[in-house]
């Protein structure tokens, strides 16, 4: 498994050029529910699956697009919020939001291996992208050719 997360995380850095190229060309919203759905539908298929080459194609899809969130919802926090306050809302959604996420899902998955086992428990925390598409189709603005305030 070493390997195949080295080969994983070389191929995910081209998962940064990818998602970009896509944010320019479908737009914000529709790469987002493109790469929020299949990073959390390989991370789900990492984890249910058994056999070493299936397991591991989907752990080289899901580095490839879960180290590409990270970047969407940069360009949503750059582009909806105004200049003035934009560093406010990249600290809020980073930094406060973002680590109570990295905090609390290890301690979910932890609280629910002795009742589903670990690979039921992290399936269940992988669908939480799904959440965040709904809330992308539900609040956010589609920002592709929004002109970004210069104040």
């Amino acid at each position: 498994m070493g390997l195949i997360t080295a080969v994983g995380y070389t191929l995910g850095l081209f998962g940064y050029y990818v998602s970009g190229k896509m944010l320019d060309r479908l737009g914000r919203k529709m790469t987002a529910y493109i790469v929020f759905a299949i990073g959390a539908l390989a991370v789900m298929g990492a984890f249910q699956m058994r056999e070493f080459l299936i397991v591991s194609l989907f752990m080289i899809v899901a580095i490839f697009f879960v180290g590409s969130f990270t970047v969407i919802c940069a360009t949503f926090t750059n582009e909806v919020f105004p200049t003035a306050i934009r560093a406010n809302a990249m600290a809020w959604g980073n930094n406060i939001v973002g680590r109570i996420g990295q905090i609390t899902a290890p301690a979910l998955v932890g609280t629910l291996i002795p009742m589903i086992g670990l690979g039921n428990a992290v399936t269940v925390l992988a669908a939480a992208p799904f959440i965040c598409i709904a809330i992308v189709a539900l609040l956010l603005p589609e920002t592709l050719g929004y002109r970004v305030d210069k104040d």
